[in-house]
């Protein structure tokens, strides 16, 4: 829809601004989903940042998130939080927020053009800042998300200011985890990914505070972390070797202990931000370097929250609150009226106006419901009331519903004058043709008043849930939203749970949300109900058909993940061959339920890794488990997966490098053809990232020397060699000098023959190459062939000369005794 007005709160309403409020200049930057402008707003002259988005209608998903980030900005509130001024609520779809003039930090501390130096005072307090505008977002229950240096702008003074909320959520709305979502995508940027946001395992605030750790030591070190890594080495790296990026030689101590703490691996044991504060407050934390005094004056300074953008709705942003009502009792608990009484002198005698006898009764009702207010509407509604009990005729109950829909709507005095007098409780629901009109006065009520639902009210629904299951859900979930209404929610859970049957049978995908709602946003509440809740997705699990239902159950299973929870092998191995459900069966299975994991289910992590992530994940956690049993499944299969095109090299080379670093498995790949095939179509990629994974892995099987000939007959070290040598690289080329040191000590390659004058070449003039070339060329010179080689050329006056480094004697005496 190109205008949402009407399906915002209210709140987000009074932030509602009119682009030609601003004077809209260059376009200073594009993403994905939208372009970003500087502006002048014109009554101020301050700069600001517009984010258009390219679409002209907002809805669905697009619109949640829209309107989601606009919501969070507008509560953040404080000077290290990126100020919010407004949003349209129509086409061009916008969010107007401050201008930060200069840049990302990202850019600061990797020295791009333009961007300023930051001394030790700076980093501090930008280190500062950050964690205070964290704990701010903390103590209003929203998690960033996606906490990275590309995502904190420096202002003129180099103060710090966090922003791109797109990925923020509220505690409350986290679907924890989304395992259908890729590593970069979901959730955060891998670099500044916890442990259990790459496992999609269930994660809290703690995983802004890993982030941060990240980006403490990316300012001390002014590089990028895990440099020249893929994603899945990353991943690798920190989830199996609990690998983290390598402190420098100097570093203040409480710096060093703090960044530590915050990236640990248990989410527990890293500080809260409230914590983090408290040390840099007490002196304990700075960059080495620091002007002290300037330090702690800046951070004595308290976190004014910056102004907002006073809107035409808002009057300045500030919204008055709804009143609290009461609901009316229900017509069983009142006495019944036998005639309607007049009103008094003071106001308009609604019974006279209107006579439901009289020929223009319609009439009279569309005039009068036009000038009821906040005074009359009570009166007006109670006689509706009375008139639409005696009124069969199904067009004239249409024609009285829908024009009280469209009052009810834009005036919340109407409604609550409407509620009050009890007639939505004695609106017409039998007749099928008046029943939406009627569930949509429902709709409105419930979104202001949810109070209303009682038990009186949900036996009013009950016996339409086959006809209107999705009206009734709809309503149900307008129960459940933040507030302190739920007098009735034992009553309304038992409604949700006892009526399942129904529920699933005529709107499954919608009543499975609204139960992963209900649970997430009541937890604490209905800890004592999970056992009926996990019952109905784990039978929706074995017996759905559905592809999205079995999805979202499964959602369930992961986020309020029990070990005692078990899914039937057979289901989890039908369902790992199904592409819309194989990673919510792995993010089910890496977090260990007591379930055996059969050589079936093996069998089809096998089939699917190659294009699942967390399939993949799942195999190394296997493996680690049971190297034995799991890697000889992996080669008992290798034709499955070794050869897959249409996996990346990633994942392939990842299961390889695992099975050859367990010596009893070396042996058996050391016969897979598949093996030597994949090899050398990496080598077919041309991809400098993947050459020091194959030299590597070629370094391990040093006791399998008939890999070495087999590969050898392929021409494989021939491609090697010169795929090696065309990138210049030395780390690639030292890596493959020492490859070819280690072959020779088991045997001889007869391709080696190809390097020997390079080699040579690399001892006439000392460089880094020197030593390496001649370590080999010792080793290699054992071989009657390259002895006879070495011999043509002038290798007498090459060793003397590097006889005179005495770390090179040894060497050069054995060199020339094999020549000799």
């Amino acid at each position: 829809m190109s205008d949402i007005s009407d399906m915002v709160s209210r709140d987000l309403r009074s932030y509602s601004v009119d682009l030609s409020e601003f004077k809209i200049g260059d376009s200073i930057g594009a993403g994905a989903f939208g372009e970003v402008f500087l502006a002048t707003h014109i009554n101020t002259q301050k700069k600001r940042a517009i984010k258009k988005l390219y679409t002209k209608e907002l809805k669905g998903q697009d619109l949640k998130l829209f309107v989601r980030e606009a919501e969070i900005l507008a509560v953040c509130k404080n000077k290290f939080l990126l100020p919010f001024f407004g949003c349209t609520l129509k086409y061009p779809f916008s969010i107007i927020t401050e201008y930060i003039p200069c840049g990302t930090l990202f850019n600061a501390i990797n020295h791009k053009e333009g961007s300023p130096d930051l001394s030790a005072t700076n980093k501090s307090i930008i280190a500062y800042g950050i964690a205070r505008g964290l704990q701010y977002l903390h103590e209003h229950n929203i998690i960033h998300r996606d906490i990275k240096s590309r995502n904190i702008l420096l202002r003129d003074n180099l103060y710090p200011v966090i922003c791109d909320f797109g990925l923020s959520r509220r505690v409350y709305e986290i679907e924890q985890p989304n395992p259908n979502s890729t590593m970069t995508r979901d959730v955060g940027t891998p670099h500044y990914m916890s442990p259990e946001l790459i496992f999609n395992r269930p994660y809290t605030n703690k995983i802004d505070v890993y982030a941060y750790a990240i980006i403490l030591w990316e300012m001390l070190k002014e590089t990028t972390p895990y440099k020249g890594m893929s994603d899945i080495q990353i991943a690798y790296a920190v989830t199996q070797k609990d690998e983290r990026p390598e402190f420098p030689k100097i570093i203040q101590p409480g710096l060093k202990s703090l960044i530590s703490r915050c990236w640990d691996k248990d989410p527990d044991k890293r500080p809260t931000f409230k914590e983090i504060v408290r040390e840099f407050k007490d002196g304990k934390v700075y960059y080495h370097g620091t002007e002290q005094d300037e330090f702690k004056n800046f951070m004595h300074h308290k976190d004014h929250p910056s102004r907002h953008l006073s809107t035409p709705h808002s009057s300045g942003g500030r919204r008055r609150s709804v009143p609290k009502i009461t609901p009316p009792s229900t017509p069983h608990q009142r006495k019944s009226k036998s005639t309607i009484s007049s009103k008094s002198s003071e106001s308009t005698d609604w019974v006279l106006v209107l006579n439901p006898s009289d020929p223009e009764f319609i009439n009279n009702y569309f005039k009068a419901i036009e000038t009821i207010n906040a005074i009359t509407a009570k009166e007006f509604f109670t006689v509706i009331q009375e008139i639409i009990a005696v009124i069969t005729d199904v067009n004239v109950q249409i024609r009285i519903i829908l024009p009280m829909i469209r009052v009810i709507s834009k005036d919340v005095n109407l409604l609550k004058s409407m509620i009050e007098s009890g007639l939505y409780f004695s609106l017409p629901l039998k007749n099928k043709n008046i029943r939406e009109g009627t569930l949509m006065v429902f709709v409105i009520s419930m979104t202001f008043y949810p109070s209303i639902m009682n038990q009186d009210f949900l036996n009013l629904l009950r016996p339409y849930i086959s006809e209107n299951c999705d009206h009734i859900i709809r309503l149900l979930n307008l129960y459940f939203k933040p507030g302190d209404h739920l007098i009735y929610m034992k009553v309304v859970v038992d409604f949700i749970l006892e009526n399942y049957r129904e529920f699933l049978r005529f709107s499954g995908l919608n009543y499975l949300r609204l139960l992963n709602y209900v649970f997430s946003s009541n937890e604490t509440a209905l800890a004592n109900r999970f056992g009926e809740f996990s019952e109905i997705f784990l039978k929706t699990i074995s017996i759905g058909t559905d592809e999205e239902v079995v999805a979202e159950s499964y959602k369930f299973i992961i986020n309020y993940f029990d070990s005692k929870i078990v899914i039937k092998p057979e289901i989890i191995e039908k369902h790992l061959l199904n592409e819309a459900l194989v990673d919510l069966v792995a993010a089910y299975l890496i977090r260990k339920p007591q379930i055996d994991i059969t050589e079936g289910i093996v069998y089809k992590l096998i089939q699917v890794f190659p294009k699942s992530k967390l399939a993949f994940y799942e195999l190394l956690d296997l493996f680690c488990d049971s190297p034995d049993k799991i890697g000889s499944a992996l080669l008992k299969h290798s034709r499955t997966w070794m050869p897959n095109t249409e996996s990346t090299f990633d994942y392939r080379l990842g299961i390889i490098i695992m099975i050859v670093s367990t010596k009893n498995l070396r042996p058996k790949i050391a016969k897979s053809s598949s093996f030597c095939k994949l090899l050398s179509s990496i080598l077919d990629h041309n991809t400098s990232e993947f050459i020091p994974t194959i030299t590597n892995i070629l370094i391990k099987m040093f006791d399998e020397p008939k890999l070495y000939i087999k590969l050898s007959e392929t021409d494989f070290f021939k491609k090697y060699i010169q795929v090696v040598s065309a990138f210049k690289l030395p780390d690639l080329t030292k890596g493959m000098i020492g490859l070819f040191e280690t072959i020779s000590r088991k045997v001889f390659i007869e391709d080696f023959l190809l390097y020997v004058p390079n080699l040579f070449e690399m001892l006439k003039d000392e460089s880094e190459y020197t030593f390496p070339a001649l370590s080999a060329l010792t080793v290699m010179s054992t071989n009657e062939k390259v002895k006879e080689l070495l011999k043509t050329y002038d290798f007498k006056h090459v060793l003397h000369k590097l006889k005179q480094v005495s770390s090179y004697k040894n060497y050069v005496a054995s060199l020339q005794q094999y020549l000799s």
